[in-house]
C-alpha cells in the first residue's frame, strides 16, 4: 500500500482539500477535478470512498462540470497523520511525508500542480511545478538533483509569492521517466502528455549546413507577418526565424548569411 499511500499524499496534498474535527483530526479528504478517470481508479481501490459530481459558474468557466472524491479510509487518513500530513494552511505547509515511496509521491504532486508538454516554439519537452510550499520546492529540488546531477536555483515570483520550478529537454525527461517507472495509478492526461515526448530526442547542429538568408528573405522577415513568412519561406524553422529576427533587431543581422 505504500505505492499506493505516497501517490495519495502527493496528489490530495496539492490538489485535495481536509476537513478536521475540533481537536485537529482529519475527518475526511475531498479531491475536486475534471479528470473523472482518477477519481475512479482511486474509487476502486481505496475503500470507503464516494464519488459526486458537480456542475457550477467558477471566475473562469461557466457551467464547470467536475467530480468530486470524498475519503473516509480511516487506514489512509491514519497514515497520513503519522507522516505530518498539513491540517491547516496545506498549500504552504506540504512537505515529504516520513515513510514513502519517492517516484509515486512526486507523481501525485504533479498529477496535482504539474505541468507536462512541449514548448511552443522549440517543441523541447517541459516539466514544471509550481508551489508555495518552500518544503515541496526544496524536497522537488533534491529529487531533480538526485536524478540529474542539477539542482534548480528558483526563487519566489513577485506577483503571487509563488516557487515555479521548470525543466526543459533531457533533465525534464530523466524526472518524467523516473515518477512514470512502474507507475499503476495517475490522471491519463498527465500520463498520455508524458508518452507523447517520451521520444524526444536532443538535435543536434553537428554536420548540418546552415541555409544561407538572403537580402529579400531579410526584408521580408521584418515586414512580413510569422505566419505569412513561413508560407513563403517554407524551409525556415521557427526556431531559426526567431533567432535570425533576433540577431537583427540586436543589430548583429546585417549579414546576409547567418
Amino acid at each position: 500500500m505504500l505505492k499506493l499511500y505516497s501517490y495519495l499524499y502527493g496528489l490530495f496534498g496539492t490538489d485535495g482539500n481536509v476537513r478536521r474535527t475540533e481537536d485537529n483530526h482529519i475527518y475526511d479528504l475531498t479531491l475536486e477535478l475534471i479528470d473523472e478517470d482518477i477519481i475512479d481508479k482511486i474509487n476502486g481501490v481505496l475503500p470507503n470512498c464516494s464519488k459526486t459530481e458537480r456542475e457550477r459558474d467558477t471566475n473562469f468557466k461557466k457551467n464547470y462540470h467536475s467530480y468530486v472524491l470524498h475519503c473516509h479510509n480511516q487506514d489512509f487518513i491514519q497514515w497520513c497523520e503519522n507522516n505530518c500530513f498539513p491540517i491547516r494552511n496545506k498549500t504552504e505547509q506540504l512537505s515529504l511525508p516520513i515513510e514513502y515511496s519517492e517516484p509515486d509521491f512526486w507523481r501525485g504532486v504533479i498529477d496535482g500542480d504539474g505541468s507536462i508538454g512541449l514548448k511552443n516554439v522549440e517543441q523541447q519537452p517541459f516539466l514544471s511545478l509550481a508551489t508555495k510550499s518552500e518544503l515541496l520546492k526544496e524536497g522537488f529540488c533534491d529529487y531533480i538533483h538526485k536524478l540529474t546531477g542539477f539542482r534548480p536555483n528558483v526563487n519566489r515570483n513577485k506577483r503571487d509569492n509563488i516557487f515555479n520550478i521548470t525543466l526543459h529537454g533531457e533533465k525534464a525527461l530523466l524526472v518524467l521517466s523516473d515518477i512514470y517507472k512502474d507507475a499503476e495509478i495517475y490522471i491519463n492526461r498527465k500520463y498520455n502528455s508524458y508518452l507523447q515526448i517520451k521520444g524526444w530526442k536532443k538535435q543536434t547542429l553537428k554536420g548540418v549546413k546552415r541555409l544561407p538568408w538572403s537580402k529579400q528573405e531579410t526584408e521580408d522577415l521584418l515586414i512580413l507577418p510569422q505566419e505569412e513568412f513561413i508560407k513563403k519561406y517554407p524551409t525556415r524553422t521557427l526556431c531559426a526565424i526567431k533567432a535570425k529576427k533576433t540577431r537583427i533587431l540586436k543589430g548583429g543581422g546585417d549579414n546576409v548569411n547567418k
